[in-house]
Parts: structure tokens; C-alpha cells; sequence
């Protein structure tokens, strides 16, 4: 599963093949993902091939899952903590 999801995380996020090489409607469904931000994103602004407001909006939008997937972990890491059963005295 893990190997599954490193693959699939690794390929919507441009890291096998650059995201604008996609089809249309797939690509715009990966660039909404958090893996486009990941890679996509910083290598699309650092080459030039975004620039200006466009890779501002990209920071933002990096941003922006950065505080969702914080703010997800917390959530699931407090709710999983509750199960938690200590042993020992």
C-alpha cells in the first residue's frame, strides 16, 4: 500500500511525467491536488515557466494545503490519541 501510494503521489505530482504534458481535463484535476504543489509548482516557478502573479498565486495555493493537511493531521492525530491505551503502572 505504501509502495501504491508513493507511486500515485509521485506521479500526479509531475515527478515521472511534468503535469503540463497531461491531458486537459486530468491535468486540471492533478494540479488541484497537493502533490502538484509539492513538486510541480516549485520546479514550474524556478525554471520560469510560471513567473509574476501566476507563481505567486502557486505560493499561495502551497500554502493554503500546507494549512489544510496541518490542520487535518492534528485533527486525526488527536482523535487516534484518544484511543491510545496505556499500559504499565
Amino acid at each position: 500500500m505504501r509502495l501504491v501510494g508513493s507511486v500515485l503521489g509521485d506521479f500526479l505530482g509531475g515527478h515521472i511525467l511534468p503535469l503540463p504534458f497531461f491531458p486537459d481535463g486530468f491535468r486540471q484535476i492533478a494540479e488541484l491536488l497537493p502533490f502538484a504543489a509539492m513538486q510541480n509548482m516549485p520546479l514550474r516557478i524556478y525554471t520560469g515557466n510560471i513567473a509574476g502573479m501566476d507563481a505567486l498565486s502557486g505560493i499561495l495555493f502551497q500554502l493554503c494545503w500546507l494549512i489544510v493537511l496541518v490542520v487535518l493531521g492534528k485533527a486525526w492525530m488527536k482523535s487516534t490519541l484518544k484511543a491510545v491505551a496505556i499500559q504499565g503502572g
